[in-house]
């Protein structure tokens, strides 16, 4: 598998070097490159094949971003890029808006050095557009190494997992380049910017941690130099020493290995807070049994509640709102208390034998449901003649087990 830890891009001006209709060997004229342009803007499909130079290699000269390849990696790259149909993009970007195409063919050309010249068959609006307007003239490519190993240091002609040296750092009166032995390609694309310089070397912060813990190196002045805005997402100053550098990589390297740690402890405190929130409302739920329970026994002691009557059963329904059932159970007589009271009776015989309790209709009317009260009555507060109109009206909604009280 390909080592991501080191991808890098690199970026070349050069305009297209021929643009043709797909699978057509005439160059677009004029005339018939502005018809196309006019095509397109009005939503017709058209298709292109460009060849253009993507990379190039001087013999002696140095890319900015301080990378070359060696000659198979350089063959290597092409000969997989258009065997895969490598992706034309945009500015880097993989994402499906910014595909605009694919790779047709890819080749090493030898002359002062080495050039790649490709050729692209382009098919989304975006694409295709630029190409014919003229703004497409920066190209670049991305590619990344089989593994680590694959990329040496000019200077040592070693691995650069094995020294100090960084691009740029001038050795013996050359530069350092990063010489790639192995490149696969990711995509090659069109740029409006130049490509991100040294993104290979911020990539390889982890990677030589692991050597240095596993190889132990020394440094010398000056072996190490990032960029500026390398050095400050680590905290650093530009005149950092290489042991400043480093202590800095390693430190950054030992929180990354925290963080699975950290998740691991998290997952195991969220645990432990659902158990005691489980075991709270578990506790909750028996207090709350409890004084229930005891409210009954004190209800069926001074007589207004008998075992498993339906005023038993309301309490118990609707003992979360203590302050409804103590408005309804104010309503309730002991029945020694009812003698010679029948104009105002505390129960009535239900329609099906069963003892009713009686309670007023706002009282009644509190025991519907949240919605059901929402639904009638909005958010204006009830009064219990408007509770009386309603269940006359609908005197289905009326709670099992209960019967409205006559108002005096």
């Amino acid at each position: 598998m390909p080592d991501d830890r080191i991808s890098c891009t690199a970026d070349v001006v050069a305009v297209p070097l021929s643009v043709k209709l797909a699978d057509s060997d005439v160059a677009i004229a004029e005339d018939q490159r502005i018809a196309l342009i006019e095509r397109i803007t009005a939503g017709g499909h058209v298709e292109l094949d460009i060849t253009a130079q993507t990379y190039a290699q001087g013999g002696t000269a140095h890319n900015r971003n301080g990378t070359r390849f060696s000659p198979a990696a350089l063959n290597q790259f092409a000969k997989l890029s258009t065997k895969r149909r490598s992706p034309f993009v945009r500015n880097h970007s993989l994402a499906v808006e910014d595909v605009g195409g694919f790779t047709l063919a890819s080749n090493v050309e030898r002359g002062d050095g080495r050039q790649l010249i490709e050729q692209m068959r382009l098919v989304t609006p975006w694409a295709t557009l630029a190409a014919l307007n003229g703004t497409m003239s920066r190209f670049s490519i991305h590619w990344r190494p089989d593994k680590l190993e694959d990329v040496h240091c000019s200077a040592c002609n070693a691995p650069v997992i094995q020294c100090g040296h960084w691009p740029g750092d001038e050795v013996k009166n050359a530069l350092v380049e990063y010489v790639y032995k192995s490149a696969d390609p990711v995509e090659r694309s069109w740029v409006v910017r130049p490509a991100i310089e040294q993104t290979g070397i911020q990539d390889l912060a982890q990677a030589l941690h692991d050597e240095y813990e596993r190889r132990p190196r020394h440094f010398t002045t000056g072996a190490i130099r990032m960029k500026p805005n390398t050095l400050a997402s680590l905290a650093l100053g530009e005149n950092a020493t290489d042991e400043e550098i480093h202590a800095a990589v390693v430190t950054l390297a030992a929180q990354a290995t925290e963080v699975p740690r950290l998740r691991e402890q998290l997952a195991e405190a969220e645990a432990k807070n659902k158990a005691l929130e489980s075991a709270r409302a578990e506790a909750e739920a028996k207090a709350l049994a409890v004084e229930v329970d005891a409210f009954v026994a004190e209800l069926k002691a001074s007589g207004k509640v008998r075992d498993g009557d339906t005023r038993e059963a309301l309490v118990r329904a609707n003992f979360a709102n203590r302050t409804l059932i103590d408005s309804i159970v104010a309503t309730w007589e002991a029945p020694a208390a009812l003698k010679g009271r029948q104009s105002k009776p505390d129960q009535e015989v239900g329609k099906n034998g069963g003892n009713q309790s009686q309670v007023r209709a706002l009282d009644a009317f509190r025991l519907l449901p949240e919605r059901t009260r929402q639904s009638l009555v909005g958010n204006n507060k009830c009064t219990e003649e408007r509770a009386r109109a309603i269940f006359a009206t609908s005197p289905n909604l009326v709670p099992d087990g209960i019967t409205l009280a006559e108002v005096n």
